[in-house]
């Protein structure tokens, strides 16, 4: 009986020992099969996430192929349009109905030489101390004459001056004749704009650089002095038809 108690006692032993066993195999089996799940649901997303990306990527490619597109159908329409717009200047000619010009002034030697009625020059003389020299006022300096064909973009360009450095204002009168096409003197009735230029007080230069630029739209008036490096537009006149 002793015997079989120590026995039962080791066995009973025996009994806890092998529970743990059982217990840790349990454990490291389902562990295991945690494992796998948790693998098997990882590659699982992995492949969703991956097909989703591949999704991504081609609707990517797609809107960026659409893009390159219509960029290069954009580029095409105004490659053409500037075409046909370089065609239409090219093709544009217009013949004026009036001579334009500015007034300026012009010594009195020249006007001489220009045949201008004497009398008109005893009128309007005047004496330059600067230059020390007599001058006559309202001469009219042709750009384009009536009858003439003008093109697009057709620029010309001429040169008048201040009375002096210290003039730091000097009005400029765009005149229009319909009557002539060879005109030499300005009267009231052919001023079209008076513009007024201001010089800066640093600028020491005398010239005006004046441009008449032709366009379907009219005259743009560009001035120029040796003070600003750029043209600088003034006006834009429409052409007088009638």
């Amino acid at each position: 009986d002793e015997w079989k108690g120590k026995k039962g006692k080791k066995g009973k032993k025996g009994s806890k020992r092998s529970k743990r066993k059982d217990k840790k195999r349990k454990q490291s089996v389902g562990a295991v099969l945690r494992s796998k799940i948790g693998n098997m649901r990882s590659g699982k997303k992995n492949k969703e996430d991956k097909k989703e990306a591949k999704k991504r990527k081609k609707s990517k490619e797609r809107k960026e192929k659409e893009k390159k597109k219509e960029a290069k159908r954009k580029k095409e329409e105004e490659a053409k349009r500037k075409k046909e717009e370089e065609a239409r200047r090219i093709a544009w000619r217009k013949t004026l109905n009036r001579t334009y010009g500015i007034k300026m002034n012009i010594t009195v030697k020249k006007a001489v030489e220009l045949k201008i009625p004497k009398d008109f020059i005893e009128n309007n003389t005047f004496y330059n101390y600067y230059k020390r020299k007599n001058y006559m006022r309202n001469y009219f300096q042709i750009f384009a004459r009536k009858n003439e064909e003008i093109r697009w973009d057709q620029t010309i360009t001429k040169t008048c001056w201040r009375k002096s450095i210290e003039q730091k204002k000097v009005s400029l009168a765009i005149v229009v004749c319909s009557k002539d096409e060879d005109p030499k003197i300005v009267n009231e009735d052919m001023v079209l704009e008076t513009l007024d230029i201001d010089f800066d007080e640093n600028d020491k230069s005398l010239d005006i650089d004046i441009k008449f630029r032709f366009s379907e739209l009219g005259i743009k008036v560009l001035i120029r002095t040796n003070w600003y490096w750029c043209d600088r537009e003034v006006a834009m006149l429409r052409y007088q038809n009638d």
